[in-house]
């Protein structure tokens, strides 16, 4: 049985993508500090997440579990385009 999904694949691809930028950024931070390039980065990353759980409306606790939702389907997209990816190229 197929599992519905409730963010389609350009914001899943878009959470995967901020997911990546905003760990990212947390690793600069930790090794540099804080600047405006990184702040700006991380501002964007977040952007990306919160945005489409805004979008999906509802309650606060509504929000927090599309935020939850969306940042692992993103993750999973990713994981999966990449093990497609690996898998082309071993035939």
């Amino acid at each position: 049985m197929r599992a519905t999904r409730r963010f389609s694949l350009g914001f899943r691809v878009l959470a995967g993508v901020s997911v990546v930028l905003l760990i990212g950024t947390l690793g600069v931070w930790s090794m540099v500090g804080v600047g405006l390039v990184t702040a700006g980065l991380a501002t964007v990353s977040l952007a990306g997440l919160v945005v489409p759980c805004v979008l999906a409306g509802g309650s606060l606790l509504d929000m927090l579990g599309a935020l939850v939702e969306l940042v692992l389907e993103g993750v999973a997209t990713l994981v999966g385009a990449l093990v497609d990816a690996i898998a082309s190229l071993f035939g």
